[in-house]
């Protein structure tokens, strides 16, 4: 931060240095800022005091004022009671030597001595008190050692006309020292004090706010002070002597005349430089900073107070202006904290850090810094502008503005607090107030300043002002129109009226006629009521240059026209005047907007489409025909665009002031002809940079090509509208001109205009045969279907609905579907689409069915067969990734109307190539309740029996593997138990065991030994090699029969069911599947079954409808404890007789997520 310069340094300093003619003096003109700075800072004591004080208090409260005899005054001050105050008071005298004398012509005052004057409302004291307070503080009274009192001396009344000459006031009372007068509540014009003091002066006027607010004024005794003319109304005021109390020094004026002549070179200096050297303006920081409540000159309080006043006083006087504003800094960053502090416990356990407060952070780095200056006002608080645009290098002081603001403290602050790893974000406010001073040259620079400045001027320009400030005004209004060239010349012509000042006005309208900043000027800058009124008031000739140049700038056709249209027709209403003047200035004016308005038609400047209306309507007036063939095409042809000279031949073949004839047919094939030859049907896109990429994506359709293809069928449609069929070829051969394009544009152009365009014709023959070239349109769409199929080629993957429906609609001529299915079918066939493009071709042809008309005795393929063969291209194709997607495309394949479209797509579904047991898992499986519930939902439900078939096979097929080999030793073991012929209750028991049952052994518990050793006999003889049996030594005694590792399915075909695709197929996670239901809406097949080659598995297949086939769950790396649908019924069950176990298998729990359902 920079070191404010001290008085000594200034007194060495070379300080610019003002050239006085009158004085004598030479210097040499340096100006800087620092030069301001320097005359500011020399010493602050000679800013301590001011030799006045004024404020305005719109809370002051009210005195109750009580007057002898009168009782309590109303505030603000009626009339009447103004009238009664009169009435009792005296005609207040003034001193003159040691005389007092009454002479109105020097003091014309009504007075009433303080002793009947009192105050009903106790907070008048308190109120006077503060007052006093701040007027000490002002004037730089040291309160302490003075201990000032303001004595109430008179009581004092203005009416109309009344005055008090410049005088200076006498000491009224020992220790006076100054004087406080408080104006009351009172509606009066006029009455400003005027007062000075040396080379200071100063006014201040009350009046504008005198009936709502209480306004204080106060000066030292030596100040000369005048009180002007009160205009109307009354001013009513308590005049009070301000007195020193105490032995200490009666404070006293401190002279200024060492910075006030320091700081008058400077200004002088900085006005007379013009801006050559010397900035725009000066922000000058305050010592305080000030809420933009008290952001006013009456709010600024110790050294601020005195050098605003100073500056004040020397800113009025030498033509500057002053304002206040505030300075805010933002700065952002990351604080220096690590995380230290002291930690404490919670209730819950966890330690949290209490720090002592935040403001001890300080950044450890700042990321970014901002200043603004805002809240920008006068130094009445009225606003100027919410910010001020500035340059920090040249305008602020000290130079390191931003610096001395975050210097101080600041004045708030946002921490994220310590992150745990790292410090958090950390955003510091600051705000200080600066004074801004700049030359009255540059008032409205500063004043109007941003986007909206100029706006805010025009504004401006409309209230009144002084002249001077008017003149001020109008000359930045002008200078700044190019943000409205309409708008600052009607504001500046306005006020030219007003003025009465053509001179003005001319000055206006010429600058703003030739437009600005991208605007028209012309015609347009004034609108009829003001050239109304100056032709009203100054005359044709007078206002006559000025029409001549608003006509010479106008770019506009119909403007001109019109403008002159409006000048020679009927006479105004008179607006300033009488009828008769404005039916001589008519008059003046009339032959001369005729001849304008031929010398228009001859100068015309580029045509738009919206002027169409207002030229043929000329044309007409000037000639006809003839005016628009031999006067105006010939400047339009050349020009005009396509669209204006398109749009021109429409409005002529409607224009009924235009009789039908071979000349108007002619002017419109004419002009439609020039609009042919202008069009662009196509237009290649832009070069790509030489770093751009594509990424092998497929190439894009140019931009425009929709509005090129749209453009030509609009000329086409127009062509045969406006009576010139014969064009209409014209527009083929230049849409199927690709001489100049590459070989990629040719085929877009094809792609996207060729094929709309005689898609368009084709069905443009079918009402109107004979408007269309059927030889030029036969050789474009030729051209068109070639280059698209080549664009089909090279870009397979772009192709879409509308491109299809476009070769459609120009191959397919009238409802002949057969020879778009023998010669394109076949090539769309052979191309390589992806699952969109085939999926945009299925859908544009279905959706065109109703054109497929074949002529009779074609035998050759139909609609339906074509789609056929697109949708097992499209099913080949898709690979759709769960039940949700399979159902979606078959609901889209339901809408192309066969049923065989969705049963072939379905079938292809089931079985999908490359399928595995994972995919099983996650598709087939949730596939079958899916299905379900469509066919349900579409009522097809019957139709889908080949379709569950097929998944079951699939299922199987993918999660068990291919059937075993035969294994005929054990089939032989397992005839023998045929001839088990014992039918006893224990037999019984062990030969379903080894037949029906689950698990590995069977107990017959204390069946005793005779039954036991008849058991084991047969166990012997019939189940040799299928069993083993062991005597349990119970009491009796008991027989455990096992089933051999050779028994069961598995041994008999030679297959063991492999875990992991078993296990992977039927995930052990919590159950949200029903079991499998291998009923299907017809009974399922025997050959279901076959590839797993046993009997009891296809038994347990063909369960009746609704049963439900259980596979355990493989354990991991291990056998199968039980696997129901592939393993023969061998194993225990629940014993014999109802007998409970000796022994307990624990089996593992069948989950609900293993069960295939396929209800």
């Amino acid at each position: 931060m920079s070191e404010k310069p001290q008085l000594n340094e200034v007194l060495d300093i070379a300080v610019s240095r003002y050239t006085n003619a009158d004085a004598g003096r030479t210097t040499r003109l340096t100006l800087a800022k620092g030069d301001f700075d320097v005359a500011l800072q020399e010493n602050k004591n000679n800013f301590r005091a001011a030799f006045s004080f004024n404020k305005a208090y719109a809370d002051a409260p009210n005195p109750a004022l009580k007057l002898s005899d009168l009782g309590i005054v109303g505030l603000p001050l009626s009339t009447r009671d103004a009238e009664a105050i009169k009435s009792r008071r005296i005609q207040a005298p003034f001193g003159m030597g040691e005389r007092t004398v009454v002479d109105k012509t020097v003091r014309d005052t009504w007075e009433m001595d303080a002793k009947l004057v009192s105050f009903a409302n106790p907070k008048w004291n308190q109120y006077l008190s503060g007052v006093v307070g701040e007027v000490c503080e002002t004037l730089g009274v040291n309160i302490a050692a003075s201990k000032p009192r303001a004595e109430l001396y008179k009581l004092l009344l203005y009416e109309t006309g009344s005055h008090f000459l410049p005088h200076v006031d006498t000491e009224k009372a020992d220790g006076m020292f100054a004087t406080i007068v408080v104006v009351l509540p009172s509606y009066f014009t006029g009455g400003a004090a005027h007062l000075s003091f040396g080379d200071l002066s100063t006014v201040y006027d009350c009046s504008p706010r005198s009936q709502l607010e209480t306004s204080v004024l106060a000066w030292y005794t030596d100040v000369t002070h005048e009180i002007k003319p009160i205009t109307s109304g009354y001013r009513l005021a308590l005049s009070y002597n301000l007195i020193h109390t105490t032995q200490s020094l009666r404070p006293a004026l401190a002279t200024h005349d060492s910075v006030t002549e320091k700081l008058t070179r400077v200004l002088l200096a900085w006005r007379d430089d013009k801006g050559a050297r010397t900035p725009e303006k000066l922000l000058y920081l305050l010592d305080h900073k000030y809420s933009e409540a008290n952001l006013k000159a009456g709010a600024l309080k110790g050294v601020d107070a005195q050098k605003v006043a100073l500056l004040d006083v020397l800113a009025r006087k030498h033509g500057f202006r002053m304002g206040l504003a505030n300075a805010h800094c933002r700065l952002s960053g990351y604080a220096e904290d690590c995380g230290g502090g002291y930690y404490r416990r919670d209730r819950r356990g966890w330690y949290d850090r209490f720090d002592d407060d935040d403001d001890d952070v300080e950044f450890a780095e700042v990321e970014s810094r901002e200043m603004t200056i805002e809240h920008f006002v006068d130094l009445d608080g009225d606003l100027i502008s919410k910010q001020l645009e500035f340059n920090e290098e040249e305008e602020t002081i000290p130079a390191d503005l931003a610096d001395n603001v975050e210097s101080g403290p600041h004045d708030g602050q946002d921490y994220e607090g310590y992150m745990g790893n790292g410090a958090g974000s950390l955003e510091r406010w600051y705000r200080r107030t600066v004074l801004v001073i700049w030359p009255a040259r540059n008032n409205y620079k500063v004043l109007y300043e941003g986007d909206s400045g100029f706006k805010h001027a025009v504004e401006d320009l409309y209230e009144e002002h002084e002249p001077e400030a008017e003149n001020e005004l109008i000359e930045f209004v002008l200078a700044n129109r190019a943000s409205g060239p309409c708008d600052a010349a009607e504001a500046v012509c306005l006020c030219a009226l007003a003025r009465n000042d053509v001179a003005q006005w001319q000055r206006a309208v010429a600058a703003c006629a030739e437009g600005a900043g991208g605007v028209e000027g012309g015609v347009r800058v004034v609108d009829d009521e003001i050239w109304a009124r100056a032709l009203e008031k100054w005359g044709w000739e007078s206002v006559r240059p000025s029409f001549e140049l608003m006509l010479k700038h106008d770019r506009g056709n119909a403007t001109r026209l019109q403008f002159l249209e409006t000048l020679a027709g009927e006479p105004w209403k008179p607006i300033d005047t009488d009828e008769d003047t404005v039916k001589a200035v008519h008059a003046e004016l009339q032959p001369w907007a005729a001849a304008q308005a031929h010398e228009v038609l001859k100068t015309l400047k580029i045509p738009t489409v919206a002027e169409c209306p207002a030229l043929l309507k000329a044309a007409h007036e000037g000639g006809g025909l003839s005016c628009l063939k031999d006067v105006m095409l010939p400047q339009f042809l050349p020009t005009a665009s396509e669209d204006v000279l398109r749009e021109l031949a429409a409005q002529l073949f409607a224009a009924e002031f235009f009789p039908e004839s071979t000349e108007k047919t002619t002017t419109i094939s004419t002009l439609l002809s020039a609009g042919i030859a202008k069009a662009t049907f196509f237009k290649p896109p832009p070069p790509q940079p030489a770093h751009y990429r594509s990424w092998n994506l497929p190439s894009q359709p140019q931009a425009l090509a929709g509005d090129h293809a749209e453009l030509a069928k609009r000329y086409v449609q127009t062509c045969i509208v406006l009576g010139c069929p014969e064009l209409v070829g014209s527009v083929l051969d230049k849409v199927g001109d690709t001489s100049a394009l590459e070989a990629k544009y040719a085929q877009e152009c094809a792609r996207a205009v060729m094929l709309p365009v005689v898609a368009a014709c084709v069905e443009r023959l079918r009402g109107a045969p004979e408007s269309v070239p059927k030889e030029r349109l036969e050789k474009l769409k030729e051209t068109a279907v070639r280059l698209c199929f080549e664009w089909f080629v090279a870009n397979t993957r772009a192709v879409t609905r509308p491109d299809v429906a476009a070769l459609i609609g120009a191959v397919v001529v009238d409802g002949d579907a057969a020879t778009f299915v023998q010669n394109v079918v076949p090539k769309l066939e052979q191309m390589k689409f992806n699952e969109t493009s085939i999926r945009a071709v299925i859908d544009e042809l279905h959706a065109q069915r109703a054109r497929f008309t074949f002529p009779d005795g074609y035998t050759g393929r139909t609609l339906d067969g074509v789609l056929s063969g697109f949708v097992d291209t499209f099913v080949a194709l898709s690979k759709p990734q769960s039940p949700a997607a399979i159902t979606a495309t078959l609901d889209w394949l339901r809408t192309l109307g066969a049923p065989v479209f969705w049963q072939r797509a379905l079938k292809h579904y089931v079985d999908p190539p490359g399928a595995n047991a994972q995919s099983a898992k996650t598709l087939l499986v949730p596939l079958a309740p899916a299905l379900r519930q469509w066919g349900t939902t579409h009522g097809v439900l019957d139709q889908l029996g080949p379709a569950f078939q097929g998944l079951v096979k699939t299922w199987l097929r993918l999660v068990l593997g291919p059937a075993p080999p035969a294994n005929a030793t054990l089939a032989n073991q397992l005839a023998g138990l045929t001839r088990w012929g014992c039918t006893c209750g224990h037999c019984t028991g062990a030969k379903t065991f080894l037949t029906k049952g689950t698990g590995r052994s069977k107990m017959l518990h204390r069946i005793g030994a005779p039954s036991r050793k008849h058991v084991e006999g047969y166990l012997a003889v019939h189940a040799r090699g299928l069993a083993t049996y062991t005597t349990i030594r119970s009491s009796p005694q008991g027989l455990e029969v096992s089933a051999t590792a050779s028994s069961g399915l598995a041994a008999a075909t030679g297959a063991t069911v492999p875990a992991q695709p078993v296990q992977a197929a039927l995930p052990s996670s919590a159950p949200s599947a029903g079991p499998v239901d291998l009923a299907a809406p017809s009974q399922l097949p025997a050959d279901i079954a076959a590839p797993i080659g046993s009997p009891a598995l296809l038994q347990q297949v063909q369960r009746p409808p609704g049963t439900v086939v259980a596979l355990a769950r493989v354990q991991d790396g291990g056998t199968p404890d039980a696997v129901a649908a592939s393993t023969p019924a061998v194993g225990a069950g629940a014993g014999i007789g109802g007998e409970p176990p000796a022994k307990k298998r624990k089996m593992m729990p069948v989950h609900q997520d293993e069960i295939i359902d396929l209800t």
